[in-house]
């Protein structure tokens, strides 16, 4: 998989949206672009699938972004939604603002191939040990968003508008008695200031060749909701006398 590839792929069709009629013919070379910062890309998502972090628990990821962010000359803002890092890119014209989002998580699962990077991470899940790995491609995310912000700052004169980068924890849920992902987000006030007149997600996928995007407006991958069913037996159980109980 060319991350880089994905990730110009991504910030071009971000720019369509926003860059200046007057200066779309004068709009960078994006394989150009892209050759610049591949190798930081590379570099971020095996540092990252190598050091992976549950659910509100990406303090080391937030670190990483915050520092390559403020680095870029960004106004930098972290803690929402306890680990949640957001930026803000101002582009030639004040409007419109434009969000990009990734997610930061990690899930608990065990990795168990043999490549220089994997992760040997542990924590401690519903009361159990476990192994940590990104398995749903979030390491991935955020170094593609990483290397958009990058390019977008080299080219952030010619943006018709303004640029939002919203990093978001816990996309895999909050641990259990705890709040967090993009909920907590938007209650701790995370467009209080200003709103996106759109935000664009994105995920990697195996079902596309490389270098190819899918995009569709409303929802495209599926999701998953919780429920606990409290099971309730009388005291004089009726399945005694059968021997069930």
């Amino acid at each position: 998989m060319r991350l880089t590839s994905l990730a110009f792929i991504f910030a071009s069709v971000f720019a369509s949206s926003v860059y200046s009629s007057s200066t779309v013919a004068s709009v960078p070379n994006a394989a150009e672009l892209t050759a610049q910062v591949e190798s930081k890309v590379i570099a971020w998502r095996r540092d990252l699938h190598q050091h992976p972090e549950l659910s509100n628990r990406e303090f080391r990821t937030s670190k990483v972004i915050e520092k390559h962010l403020k680095s870029l000359g960004l106004e930098v803002q972290t803690g929402i939604a306890h680990t949640g890092v957001v930026a803000i890119l101002k582009g030639g014209k004040p409007e419109p603002l434009i969000g990009l989002r990734a997610d930061m998580d990690a899930l608990p699962v065990t990795e168990v191939v043999d490549l220089p990077f994997a992760s040997k991470a542990t924590d401690t899940y519903r009361g159990q040990k476990v192994g940590v790995m990104h398995a749903c491609g979030h390491d991935t995310h955020v170094a593609m968003l990483m290397g958009v912000a990058e390019n977008l700052v080299k080219v952030k004169d010619r943006l018709a508008g303004d640029v939002m980068f919203i990093f978001q924890p816990a996309e895999e849920g909050a641990p259990e008695g705890e709040q967090g992902g993009a909920e907590l987000m938007l209650k701790q006030g995370l467009f209080a200031k200003r709103k996106p007149e759109q935000v664009f997600g994105m995920h990697v996928t195996s079902s596309m060749p490389t270098g190819v995007i899918g995009l569709r407006s409303g929802s495209a991958m599926a999701s998953e909701d919780s429920f606990t069913i409290k099971v309730m037996e009388p005291t004089n159980s009726w399945l005694a006398p059968l021997g069930w109980c």
